[in-house]
C-alpha cells in the first residue's frame, strides 16, 4: 500500500523497494562483519587461555574486554541478520532450504553461546563458572568467523544473483540464431 492513498503500489515499486532495504540490509551486515573479525581473535585467543587457567585476574580481565568488545556488535548483527537477510531470503522460491536452515540454526547457537557467555561474571565467578563461560566465549568466537565466512560465501552471493537477475534478464536483449 502506499503510504499517500489507499491503492496498492505497483508491483515494480514495491520490488524496487525491498530490494534497496536488502541492498541496505547487505552493506550494514558486511561492515558488521568487517568490524567483528577484528576482536574474534582476541575472544577465541582470551577464552582459550582463560579455560585452562580460570583462576588468573589478569586472564579473567582479558576475557571480560573481549567478551565486551564483541557483545555490543553480536546482539545487533544478529538480530539484523535475523530479520533482514534472512526473511528476505526465505521469501525467495529459488533460495535453497539448506542456506536457510543453516543459517538460523548458526544463529540459534550463536545466542545460545552468547548467553552462556553473558551468564558468567568473569571477575567474581567461581573457576567451574569462568572455565565454561572461557570455553563458550571461545566457541562463539569460532562459531561466528564460521557464520561470517558463510555468509561471504553463500548468503551474500546468493541475495546479489538473485537482486541483480533482472538487471542481467533486462540487458541481454534478444537472442540471435545462428544458421
Amino acid at each position: 500500500m502506499s503510504a499517500i492513498t489507499n491503492r496498492q503500489a505497483p508491483v515494480g515499486k514495491r520490488s524496487a523497494s525491498r530490494d534497496r532495504q536488502v541492498i541496505a540490509a547487505l552493506n550494514f551486515l558486511e561492515a558488521e562483519d568487517f568490524q567483528m573479525r577484528s576482536h574474534l581473535l582476541d575472544a577465541a585467543v582470551a577464552g582459550a587461555i582463560l579455560a585452562r587457567d580460570p583462576g588468573d585476574k589478569a586472564l579473567r580481565h582479558e576475557a571480560t574486554q573481549a567478551w565486551q568488545s564483541l557483545a555490543a556488535t553480536l546482539s545487533h548483527h544478529v538480530a539484523a541478520e535475523e530479520a533482514m537477510a534472512a526473511k528476505w531470503v526465505k521469501s525467495k522460491s529459488d533460495t535453497p532450504k539448506r542456506v536457510i536452515v543453516g543459517a538460523r540454526e548458526r544463529l540459534a547457537r550463536l545466542r545460545g553461546l552468547a548467553a552462556a557467555v553473558s551468564g558468567v561474571d568473569f571477575a567474581r565467578a567461581a573457576d567451574s563458572d569462568v572455565r565454561r563461560g572461557a570455553r563458550a566465549l571461545c566457541s562463539l568466537a569460532m562459531d561466528l568467523d564460521d557464520l561470517i565466512d558463510s555468509d561471504e560465501r553463500e548468503l551474500f552471493p546468493l541475495l546479489q544473483r538473485s537482486l541483480f537477475a533482472h538487471r542481467d534478464l533486462a540487458h541481454a536483449g534478444p537472442r540471435l540464431k545462428r544458421k
